[in-house]
């Protein structure tokens, strides 16, 4: 999938990485990383699902616990809860665009 955004959370040093090509988000352990010990297949199993589909933007809000995630495919923004590593809601934005055209 193509990365197009990235985030560091300082609490638990795990980096998040908006997939766009999928409807995951990527977590990272940032210490795996610089370690070099980093293993794609065990990573794999952590990535967070999200409904929308095609996640280009992501945020942070690390007192809460929380990624939002804005989601193209469906033009929505993902609530990710950070704790249990599952979507827990998705409010739909705008589209000003035709019904023929979506």
């Amino acid at each position: 999938a193509t990365p197009l955004e990235m985030v560091i959370d300082p609490v638990t040093n795990k980096l998040y990485v908006a997939a766009f090509g999928s409807a995951k988000i990527g977590v990272f352990d940032v210490n795996a990383l610089d370690n070099d010990t980093f293993d794609p297949t065990t990573a794999s199993s952590g990535y967070i699902t999200v409904s929308g589909g095609g996640p280009a933007g992501i945020v942070l809000d690390d007192a809460n616990g929380r990624l939002y995630a804005l989601t193209r495919f469906n033009n929505a923004v993902s609530v990710i809860d950070l704790t249990s590593g599952s979507e827990t809601g998705q409010v739909g934005l705008h589209n000003p665009e035709p019904s023929t055209v979506v």
